[in-house]
């Protein structure tokens, strides 16, 4: 009984976050994931009232390039549920009753577990199918490449192809923090990556990234700050000390900074810096 406490009070934690989200996270998850030239859209009251209440995640008037019009509903599972095809047919049937719209439904599976979801209903007399997608098979650099911080923390739910957990992290970390470790601490974004990585269990994952973030970036003001301390950074590169930027670019590259970072705070080509 208690684990179903538990259970219920998590998910509402991810419906909650979805939900503060949702209008820039939707976006994007219409664009890239399931494809629809969206040019036009409205959102609908998602408390469908019939005999009895029931509250989607999102639903949307839309219209496409050509001009058709369309019913879009949107719903994020972060646990396989035996019966959503059921509850999804339930939907359509209300929203059919509302709107006189064709109807295109689709379900974004976040859990960890395999996806083993039931889609479609194939019953005599009774033949129904909704659009079943999971995050996990969908890349991360999708989301990570975004220009919305809400949809960047969703990055943490997709595929990471040859990449580390921790590694893919930290990229979210840096992104979300705006290349500044201190303006993670207090910022809402990150309160909100450490609800979602427990949908992975990547609670340490988690902390190796912003141990690493936390590194980085101490490191790097300290090398900075010895050699801006003399001569100022871009007054010193204007003035050609060619040296000293050689001097921080070893320094970065024994600590193994990525040669684009490197590069950046440098100002030195990634080619010179290859051959140091």
């Amino acid at each position: 009984m208690r684990e179903n406490t538990n259970g219920r009070l998590q998910g509402s934690k991810y419906d909650k976050i979805l939900r503060e989200n949702m209008q820039f996270i939707l976006p994007g998850i219409i664009e890239k994931v399931l494809k629809l030239n969206i040019v036009k859209s409205a959102e609908l009251n998602d408390k469908i009232q019939i005999t009895r209440q029931k509250e989607v995640d999102a639903l949307y008037m839309v219209t496409d390039a050509d001009g058709v019009s369309s019913i879009l509903q949107v719903e994020f599972e972060s646990s396989n549920r035996p019966k959503m095809h059921f509850r999804m047919a339930e939907y359509r049937s209300m929203l059919h009753q509302i709107y006189d719209q064709p109807i295109n439904q689709y379900v974004m599976y976040m859990g960890k577990d395999a996806l083993n979801m039931p889609s479609k209903i194939d019953l005599p007399g009774f033949k129904y199918e909704y659009k079943l997608i999971s995050f996990s098979e969908l890349p991360y650099e999708l989301f990570l490449s975004s220009d919305e911080p809400e949809a960047q923390l969703l990055a943490v739910l997709a595929n990471f192809g040859d990449k580390e957990p921790a590694e893919v992290i930290q990229a979210i970390l840096e992104k979300i923090g705006k290349g500044d470790s201190d303006v993670l601490m207090g910022n809402k974004y990150y309160e909100q990556l450490r609800v979602i990585v427990q949908l992975r269990k990547l609670d340490k994952e988690l902390e190796m990234a912003m141990d690493s973030v936390n590194t980085f970036w101490r490191k790097e003001r300290d090398v900075l700050f010895k050699w801006g301390k003399k001569e100022g950074i871009e007054k010193g590169i204007q003035k050609g000390e060619h040296k000293k930027a050689v001097e921080v670019a070893k320094e970065m590259l024994v600590e193994k900074e990525p040669l684009e970072r490197i590069a950046k705070y440098t100002k030195l080509s990634i080619k010179e810096i290859e051959v140091l």
